[in-house]
């Protein structure tokens, strides 16, 4: 595959903006020490990972950026792959690591068990090398994908909110500094910098349902379904999962309080006959909130 050549019409990151996106997302400041990894296949996304660091490493010397690249084993061309990241980073003055997963290959759900090797490879090695921070170059198309296949898959509002910005999972923070970037401006990015990427046959092959929509992205957008109008609705589905927890946390405290309130009462009642032993405190506990309202009502006429 040739270098990409640059559209005039389509402005390039730059390793500011990358700076400014990650800043905003771990609230650091560009004068504290920070480590990322940058989670680099050699796709035409995830080189502009590769790109930007080298960018942001000239004008923020307080930062380090080390590049991971997994090798699945489900391809013969994957080490060839692996090393061609590990070339590109060393001539951007960048650390690279080569990932190799050495256990079975998986033979079913193929994308699926590729990105769970992928991100526990990785996630090891964060956590092996106290990196506080795993950056991947998800892209507004990416986020309109998945929320098109959360939908058919008939996922409630935690799924329809789309991926996240920051997900923390066991103390290593995964950052997705792109989901509002067109991935486009990503393949500028790269083609400015005269990279090559590699082309993951995967990535056309019809068998994955990620691959169906992606090829039916421009029919959707004939009706106005078009990525930016996709993570509008993903953003508003997102917003309301969040008053929702909120609105869950606020009854899960409340019901904490009337139970205690109940544990206090029962005690006392309970003392003034043995008959009404059956309704000691820990089945009031274990009963819906009506159910133990009712029940003290019914039988100890209490309100």
């Amino acid at each position: 595959m040739a270098p990409m050549s640059p559209r005039k019409s389509i402005t390039p990151l730059t390793g500011a903006a990358f700076v400014k996106k990650l800043a905003a997302l771990t609230k650091l400041s560009k004068n504290k020490p920070a480590h990322f990894a940058l989670a680099v296949s050699g796709g035409a996304d995830s080189l502009s990972l590769l790109v930007l660091a080298a960018e942001a490493k000239k004008k923020n010397k307080h930062w380090n950026f080390s590049i991971l690249t997994v090798n699945h084993g489900l391809r013969r061309s994957a080490v060839q792959e692996t090393r061609y990241v590990s070339k590109l980073a060393k001539a951007s003055d960048l650390v690279c690591k080569i990932l190799t997963h050495k256990g079975a290959i998986p033979k079913n759900d193929i994308q699926s068990a590729a990105r769970d090797i992928r991100y526990g490879l990785m996630f090891d090695w964060c956590h092996k090398n106290k990196v506080d921070y795993l950056v991947t170059a998800h892209h507004l198309e990416d986020q309109a994908e998945t929320f098109l296949l959360r939908l058919a898959r008939g996922s409630g509002l935690d799924g329809l909110s789309g991926m996240q910005r920051v997900r923390n999972s066991n103390g290593v923070a995964l950052l997705r500094p792109f989901l509002d970037i067109p991935r486009e401006r990503l393949h500028q990015t790269i083609a400015k910098a005269g990279l090559e990427a590699i082309s993951d046959p995967s990535n056309s092959n019809q068998r994955f349902a990620r691959v169906r929509i992606r090829n039916k992205m421009d029919l959707f957008a004939q009706e106005g379904m078009t990525a930016p109008v996709l993570r509008k609705r993903q953003g508003d589905y997102c917003r309301r999962g969040k008053r929702l927890n909120r609105l869950l946390k606020i009854l899960c405290r409340r019901r904490c309080d009337w139970m205690n309130m109940v544990s206090r009462i029962l005690p006392m009642r309970l003392c003034t006959t043995s008959r009404r032993i059956f309704y000691a405190a820990p089945s009031i506990d274990c009963s819906p909130p009506m159910v133990a309202i009712r029940l003290v009502r019914s039988r100890f006429n209490v309100f």
